[in-house]
């Protein structure tokens, strides 16, 4: 989340994968599958934007026509 939030803008796998690489986070032989994987783990805090990549959950990204939406949690 916050190389998202550094970014000021959606990051797709491929760059979210660089940038991790390159700070070290994750090492050189690990699929590409782990970056997915590590992003799922946040499915309530990013989202998917197609054709544009992961972008934060509750916040606005006009480049895509996206609004967050309020979720009611079950009772």
């Amino acid at each position: 989340m916050k190389l998202i939030d550094e970014a000021k803008r959606p990051l797709t796998r491929a760059e979210l994968e660089s940038i991790l690489r390159k700070r070290g986070l994750i090492p050189e032989n690990c699929s590409r599958a782990y970056v997915g994987n590590a992003v799922g783990e946040f499915a309530d805090k990013i989202v998917y934007l197609d054709a544009v990549g992961y972008w934060l959950a509750m916040r606005p990204c006009a480049a895509a026509r996206y609004k967050p939406t309020t979720r009611k949690k079950a009772a």
